[in-house]
């Protein structure tokens, strides 16, 4: 698995996540998550037949590009057990970040260098964080 991404911001002191159901968490000792409203894409691009490879080194230049856009908290790289499969995972402050990440310099450019070893449209799912 490739990966690129950025610290979480700082988990407020005694934050804890509540489940929607009413329940109480059970988290592992020491660990904190906060509340927060985050966007989230996670998606699996097949690539054309032998061109993986080449895929996943298009999406590391993503990953770097993303890096320096504000509102990213994390663009994960990571292969499948499919041959020809590379899956995304991004973490975004909010849905008008990603967005906004569309139009950063380089990015159009990168989209029409990849898009040629891309063998169809990704399934995507949006998470709720």
């Amino acid at each position: 698995m490739l990966a690129t991404k950025r610290h979480l911001p700082p988990v407020p002191q005694g934050a804890v996540a509540a489940p929607s159901d009413g329940t109480s968490s059970h988290l592992p000792a020491g660990c904190q998550t906060a509340v927060m409203a985050l966007y989230g894409l996670t998606g699996a691009f097949p690539a054309a037949p032998g061109k993986r490879d080449e895929l996943v080194a298009h999406m590391l230049e993503a990953a770097d590009l993303m890096g320096a856009v504000p509102g990213c908290l994390l663009y994960l790289v990571s292969t499948t057990e499919d041959a020809d499969e590379v899956a995304i995972t991004e973490l975004w402050t909010d849905q008008a970040a990603h967005e906004a990440s569309l139009q950063a310099p380089g990015v159009g450019e990168l989209i029409a260098k990849a898009r040629p070893v891309i063998a169809g449209m990704p399934g995507r799912s949006v998470l709720t964080v």
